[in-house]
């Protein structure tokens, strides 16, 4: 008889792939539920209070990443409490009623971002104030408005809404562009799409609308994307490049600056050289769309080699983007052992207006790596004549390797992961 209720407990313990599989369900939706949560309470608040407050980006920044560093802890400890009632319980409507409560509650997120248009808006906001520009034109930026906004800012004499969203970010971005097209009609404002995606492609049909608006547009505009903050910085860029005098609302986000990176870009460390001079590993398309292409930098460097194959074709992507923007890379390729070239080429670079981005193939991470020699040059040569020691802008970044197994460096026309 003992036997047999040992056998039967046996049978009613959970295997480890279903323990594992329960918990990271129940993760998923009390995940994307607390996030939704937590974007449109705590987030919005804390930006909302920077902002009146006065507080710098990377004060906000820090805010921001100390919240959402909370809420991943939490919503882990609620998921493994929750799951340690799941497995404990006697009842099957307790093993079964939390996941479909979570599921449930998940679904209401689900559903809320349905209309991403009025998701988006309750979180970004708009606000605008009265501006002029040389060109008759007047340009304001700011976050996604819902009808409500669009009201507002049809009120303070916004004439036309220009819409950065691009129907190829599925699922959201299609139907808040509809959504906002049919309350424009409504509204009796002219509604014009621009599709973008800085972080995708060159962008060069959109560029180009946007400087004709800048050029020969009158009235009052109105330029979003989704939060108000790469696309529409990246957009600024590019009419102020066409001659506009552009001032922003308070809902445009500050662009993201290198001296608030954190963390290494994908291909190595950010080094801080000196005042407004940075080197950087070639960055990828988030990081040239949230680090170089909203107006961070006056000068691009490039220091890579054009007649390694990979390499070239790194320096064309990098050309064609920042053109878009108005800024030309200056191309001075380095190699391990031109000490002479690599002194002829800080002197330019210490020269140029700041701030200038010096863009190598690889950076270091934790250690040397093949690979890294032109950035490696670079830094010795630039901390030689100028006497400042660089330093990466961030502590010690552990490559995503497992602990002990042994670090595979990638070669100079490979990037490394």
């Amino acid at each position: 008889m003992r036997q047999a209720a040992v056998g039967a407990a046996e049978r009613r313990r959970p295997g480890a792939g279903l323990v594992v599989g329960t918990f990271l369900y129940v993760w998923l939706m009390v995940g994307f539920f607390t996030g939704t949560v937590v974007l449109v309470g705590p987030v919005k608040w804390i930006t909302a209070a920077v902002h009146a407050g006065g507080g710098s980006q990377g004060f906000e920044n820090g805010l921001l990443q100390a919240v959402i560093l909370a809420y991943v802890v939490a919503s882990l400890f609620v998921t493994r409490w929750l799951v340690g009632r799941i497995w404990r319980s006697r009842s099957a409507g307790a093993r079964l009623g939390i996941p479909a409560v979570a599921t449930l509650l998940a679904g209401a997120c689900l559903w809320a971002w349905s209309d991403p248009g009025r998701m988006l808006a309750s979180v970004g906001g708009t606000s605008i104030r009265n501006v002029s520009s040389v060109s008759g034109a007047e340009f304001h930026f700011g976050a996604y408005p819902d009808r409500e906004a669009l009201k507002r800012l049809k009120e303070q004499g916004v004439t036309e809404v220009i819409s950065l969203q691009s129907p190829a970010v599925l699922p959201f971005e299609p139907r808040s562009i509809a959504e906002e097209r049919k309350n424009a009609a409504e509204l009796g404002i002219p509604f014009v799409n621009v599709p973008m995606i800085p972080w995708v492609s060159d962008n060069a049909a959109a560029t180009a609308k946007l400087r004709q608006i800048a050029r020969t547009g009158k009235g009052r505009f109105y330029v979003h994307c989704g939060l108000g903050r790469d696309r529409t910085n990246v957009a600024m860029r590019i009419i102020q490049g066409a001659g506009a005098e552009v001032h922003a609302s308070r809902s445009l986000h500050h662009a993201s600056t290198f001296a608030e990176r954190r963390t290494p870009f994908a291909h190595g460390s950010v080094y801080r050289l000196d005042d407004g001079v940075w080197l950087i590993p070639r960055p990828n398309d988030a990081e040239l769309a949230g680090y170089l292409l909203a107006g961070q930098v006056k000068e691009v460097v490039s220091i890579m080699d054009p007649a390694d194959t990979a390499q070239r074709s790194w320096i064309q992507a990098l050309r064609t983007r920042m053109a878009g923007v108005g800024v030309a890379v200056r191309e001075m390729p380095l190699k391990a052992g031109q000490d002479a070239k690599a002194a002829y080429v800080v002197r330019q670079v210490r020269a140029l207006p700041h701030p200038v981005a010096v863009v190598a193939p690889h950076t270091q991470w934790d250690r040397p790596f093949p690979g890294t020699e032109p950035a490696d040059l670079f830094r010795a040569t630039y901390a030689r004549i100028s006497g400042v020691a660089p330093s990466p802008n961030m502590g010690v970044a552990v490559p995503t390797t497992s602990p002990g197994a042994p670090v595979v460096p990638a070669s100079p026309a490979a990037p490394r992961r």
